[in-house]
């Protein structure tokens, strides 16, 4: 499931103002529109096709679910109740009650407004089915959300790989969007994708429209009369600055490489020697004509490693006063394999390569691209470094060289051109002052702008996983996983064992083994300590994606508010820091977010509750209202507590058990010396403490720290936290 927030809906939505001259009329216009069945001639008029870049788009009437494409999209309700609706009816139907299922198992508490469910397609003749829970048009913020919504749908598709999609008219039933908003909003974003995304895998997308829905049908059939059928690509360049760098005159301008008037352009080029792949080495490709390919495959038919170069002719670009085209293999940024070099350290090597051929010819002047940017992935800030820290140290290294002058040429169709070019520029300027690190720094932590920064950041998964291993989304590893399972229990290294194992041994205290009514029976055993036997890693994308989620939320209180109290130093409190943080093992230690009070903390079950919790989490619905602070989750900071749990008071024995080792992120902390009967979170109004009252102004979790034997740290929403480790011990 996707959410953004409403800073990025803005960002997105305001950045398209180009995009909004193309299809819109003015608000009375469109508020007045009507269209004239002599007009318009739904047989002549649809369907029919507009080209964006490589995208193809298709606007036709048909049957949604009868499209053979790799993704369907659904409108849905909140609950994700399929049942509900004439479309989501018609997919159901035709996908089989597979389609339902995955809804409930992935998406129990069904989604949020602008969010997007992602299923496989079931019987349907797609690969998955993006389920999508959209405002109505009267409601806050409805026209960000629906087009954020098109957005998100159009990138996780490129993500997965895909290479079609087929839409609904989404917004026109019910949710009763004005149809010319909805047909401007539609191709504004289509046209918008192709320019931010131009090599990306997706480059059929569809609008199929539902046949009895006459007026929606004229609405998108009148702009098929009025948009411009295909995208005008502005090839003109324009000087943004210079600085010299290693004795080398570098200029930063914006334009087409292929447009440039330089002794020798560089381009990139897959290891089998393919000039087709990615916008740039196709447009050289186009202006040199197919000698260039030709030449390429001819000097190298075995192709070459990453990080290697070929030097051609410049085929037909003789006329721009190039003398050579240098095509160099670069790496993906997200591809690395663990063999292989850097995917930096390989970019890194085409730049001074292409320098040092560019000087042994006795060329003057290289034109480079972003390199790595676009479709290999590598963000602007790596390719500024690259490039400038490169030409800088080849030209302290070679001050006799031959090359005088470099351009690097920003694509002028760049959806993110300012952000590029003020980064290229940022990066030029340390280089020129000689400053060896150009990266900003990020925020530091324990700071708001951390927190804000967070906030922001796409949820990837952790760092230590080896399953789903870090570098994807959590959303491109659950796309990919398809109806494999999303979640597995990985037996740990050997450093993690010890690292978990000693949190376990620090926290135990033998002496109080069999105090307090729930360690009833235990004094009986004759035992004083624990041995670990196992520790398994749960690489849950479902729940660590919903845990994450949740963070978010708290280092977005914390962004706005101010940092959180942390534990030790909350009113209130008796006993200190969180036992299982002194001491821990960094290993462990820097997964944690101090910023959001997040800890390890324990938690012991029976061994019939086990499967549940690492396939759907810890649960407080299952709690009683009994217990000494309600109905919440109860963690422990002591392995001595949680070993009171793992077995009935009337069935002790030293058989092999089960406790969680489980991130906790307790956010803003109520600290209360006396049990209380709490169903959720209690107020922070002065004077209010409940749990039932109206205030927003809430604690996120709560410590019991009185005159009991241990604490108890409880928590009051699902998915506040993580069961990360499964340990299985014995009683000794």
């Amino acid at each position: 499931m996707m959410s953004d927030s409403d800073d990025e809906l803005t960002a997105e939505s305001s950045s398209d103002d180009d995009l909004v001259d193309d299809f819109s009329l003015s608000s009375e216009a469109a508020a007045e529109r009507t269209y004239d069945e002599e007009d318009i001639d739904l047989g002549r008029d649809l369907p029919y096709t507009k080209s964006f870049g490589r995208v193809t788009v298709l606007v036709k009437i048909g049957e949604l679910g009868k499209e053979k494409v790799d993704v369907i999209v659904n409108s849905t309700s909140q609950k994700l109740d399929l049942t509900q609706g004439a479309l989501s009816k018609s997919l159901l139907q035709g996908a089989g009650a597979v389609l339902q299922q995955e809804c409930n198992t992935k998406y129990p508490d069904g989604i949020s407004a602008g969010d997007v469910a992602i299923t496989s397609g079931g019987a349907l003749d797609c690969k998955h089915v993006f389920h999508a829970f959209l405002k109505n048009w009267r409601s806050t913020n409805a026209k960000r959300v629906f087009e954020n919504t098109i957005r998100k749908c159009l990138q996780e598709a490129d993500t997965a790989g895909m290479s079609s999609i087929a839409f609904p008219a989404l917004g026109t039933g019910f949710l009763a969007f004005p149809k010319d908003e909805v047909v401007q909003t539609f191709l504004a974003c289509f046209k918008r994708f192709s320019m931010k995304y131009p090599s990306s895998s997706l480059t059929d997308i569809r609008v199929v429209l539902y046949a009895k829905d006459k007026k929606t049908n004229r609405a998108f059939a009148f702009y098929s009369m009025r948009t411009p059928t295909r995208i005008a690509f502005d090839t003109t360049s324009r000087e943004i600055s210079s600085v010299i760098v290693g004795n080398i005159l570098v200029t930063l301008t914006t334009g087409w490489l292929a447009k440039f008037k330089c002794s020798v352009v560089v381009t990139t080029i897959t290891r089998n020697t393919e000039l087709n792949k990615g916008s740039l080495s196709k447009s050289v490709a186009v202006a040199a004509g197919p000698g260039l390919q030709a030449e390429c495959s001819k000097k190298c038919p075995n192709g070459i490693h990453h990080g290697d170069v070929i030097v051609c002719g410049p085929g037909n670009m003789t006329s721009d006063n190039v003398k050579y085209i240098i095509c160099g293999a670069v790496p993906r940024c997200d591809k690395q394999n663990t063999a292989a070099e850097l995917p930096a350290t390989l970019l890194c090597r085409v730049i001074t390569k292409s320098l040092t051929e560019a000087s042994k010819l006795g060329m003057n002047s290289v034109a480079f691209p972003t390199l790595g940017m676009g479709h290999l992935r590598f963000g602007a800030i790596q390719s500024a470094q690259a490039l400038y820290r490169c030409i800088k140290e080849f030209g302290e290294k070679n001050p006799s060289c031959s090359v005088k002058e470099v351009k690097i040429v920003i694509y002028n169709l760049d959806s993110n051109l300012k952000s590029t070019i003020e980064t290229f520029e940022l990066v030029a300027k340390a280089h020129e002052d000689k400053v060896s690190n150009p990266a900003p720094a990020p925020p530091a932590r324990n700071t708001q702008e951390f927190c804000m920064m967070k906030y922001t950041e796409e949820i990837s998964t952790p760092t230590n996983w080896t399953k789903f291993k870090s570098g994807k989304t959590v959303k491109a590893w659950r796309i990919k996983q398809g109806e494999k399972p999303a979640y597995e229990l990985i037996t740990v290294d050997t450093a993690t064992f010890k690292a978990v194992e000693n949190i376990i041994q620090k926290t135990w205290d033998a002496k109080k083994i069999g105090h307090g009514r729930d360690a009833a029976g235990l004094d009986a055993i004759n035992y004083t300590s624990l041995k670990v036997t196992k520790v398994q890693r749960l690489e849950n994308l479902d729940l660590y994606e919903k845990y994450a989620q949740y963070q978010q939320t708290l280092f977005h209180k914390a962004g706005v508010k101010g940092l959180f109290e942390p534990l030790e130093k909350c009113p209130n409190v008796r006993s200190g820091q969180v036992q299982t943080s002194i001491g821990m093992n960094r290993m462990l230690e820097k997964e944690l977010y101090p910023e959001i009070n997040e800890f390890y903390l324990f938690h012991g079950t029976k061994p019939e509750n086990v499967d549940a919790i690492v396939k759907q989490g810890l649960d407080f619905r299952m709690a009683t209202d009994t217990a000494m602070f309600g109905q919440g989750v109860y963690f422990a900071e002591s392995s001595t507590k949680a070993d009171q749990y793992t077995d009935p008071r009337q069935q002790r024995d030293t058989k092999e058990k089960h406790m969680f080792l489980c991130r906790v992120s307790m956010g803003e902390i109520g600290i209360y010396n006396k049990s209380r009967k709490l169903k959720k979170a209690p107020c922070m109004e002065s004077g209010c403490e409940s749990d039932k009252c109206g205030h927003e102004n809430r604690y996120d979790s709560v410590v019991g720290d009185g005159i009991w034997i241990f604490r108890e740290f409880l928590i009051y929403e699902r998915y506040q936290s993580y069961p990360e480790y499964v340990v299985t011990y014995q009683r000794c």
